[in-house]
């Protein structure tokens, strides 16, 4: 596999409308656009949408982030993922010594609202946190980030 250091990301920020077909269209139009020209990234957090649309109040997430990752993106994908869909997270990381590089760990939790409820010392051991899902209820009634969901523009499920 090619040893990706510097790459052309590309960004689409679409105007969905209620035709299906031509949305589907417009963004593959895009995705082929931006493979022309050299775009080598496409991320999409979909796995965490399908589990809160098949119902999930609380997602745990177990990880091994490197020093390196940790400090940069683990605490903000994690507040992310509690936002957008309106659920905790609960995010078990590794810490230490491992192989081949020292885990980040800071595993914390996480409410619906992207606050940090409760969050690891810099060693190894236990924490506890409360889950209150009347909370995630609330904060689902206040941005309603679920209903605002254009489900009848594009599909997420599970193969």
């Amino acid at each position: 596999m090619e040893n990706l250091r510097k790459y052309r990301i590309a960004v689409v920020q679409m105007d969905s409308r209620n035709d299906k077909g031509a949305n589907v269209k417009y963004a593959c139009q895009c995705i082929d656009e931006a493979a022309a020209n050299g775009a080598k990234l496409i991320g999409f957090p979909e796995l965490y949408r399908i589990m809160t649309l098949e119902g999930a109040q609380v997602i745990f997430t177990p990880a091994s982030f490197t020093m390196a990752t940790g400090k940069e993106h683990w605490e903000c994908i994690l507040r992310t993922r509690a936002i957008e869909n309106a659920c905790y997270i609960v995010a078990a990381d590794q810490i230490g010594q491992k192989h081949e590089f020292f885990a980040y760990g800071h595993s914390m939790v996480i409410d619906p609202w992207g606050t940090i409820i409760a969050k690891a010392r810099d060693e190894a051991g236990m924490f506890y946190a409360d889950i209150d899902l009347d909370y995630k209820e609330k904060i689902r009634q206040k941005v309603p980030v679920l209903k605002n969901r254009r489900a009848d523009i594009y599909e997420v499920k599970r193969r």
